[in-house]
């Protein structure tokens, strides 16, 4: 004999699911259904069956996700961090977009087009020897010649007007030395 599914005592008559009582008409007068209760698989604790405690699922039991809400949610932290993460360095992306865009305008000249800005160029071909010293110091300094060939020009500009190595710029080989970055 068939038992109702929703209370599990009444018996369905036939041609229906479910018995009267769950179906509202006990003596033809409608009656509150009983409150389904329906268990979390993942805490197995019980709850009503309502969206309140269950998000709507229209695969699952009554309509219901399988999960509290409370469970669902925890699970699915992780997840929403990382895509908010991923919100967070795209809007950081494009703010740096829009910030280039400004200082490309704010360098345009007077006929729209960016100034070139004042370039050195260091030939060495006549001082290979030269070369090869600053190559040399740079590479004990941890720098490139380049960084090297523009430090030596600040400290001796520097000089030239009377102020010390160490304000005119940080030596980054000395800083290592310390303890310090480079």
């Amino acid at each position: 004999m068939a038992s109702c599914p929703i209370c599990g005592t009444g018996d369905p008559r036939e041609g229906r699911k479910v018995c009267d009582v769950c179906l509202g008409h006990v003596h033809g007068k409608p009656q509150e259904p009983p409150v389904l209760k329906r268990s979390c698989t993942k805490c197995k604790v019980w709850y009503p069956a309502t969206p309140e405690y269950f998000y709507r699922n229209h695969q699952g039991k009554y309509g219901l996700d399988s999960r509290c809400k409370r469970c669902k949610d925890a699970t699915n932290e992780p997840y929403r961090k990382r895509r908010e993460q991923k919100k967070n360095k795209t809007n950081h992306k494009a703010k740096m977009k829009g910030r280039i865009r400004e200082i490309m305008a704010e360098q345009k000249g007077e006929n729209g087009k960016i100034e070139p800005r004042p370039s050195i160029t260091i030939d060495f071909i006549r001082h290979r020897e030269l070369y090869d010293q600053i190559k040399a110091i740079a590479n004990d300094e941890i720098r490139t010649p380049e960084q090297q060939a523009l430090y030596l020009l600040k400290v001796h500009l520097g000089a030239m007007r009377g102020v010390p190595a160490e304000s005119v710029v940080p030596d980054p080989g000395r800083m290592a030395q310390k303890g310090g970055g480079v």
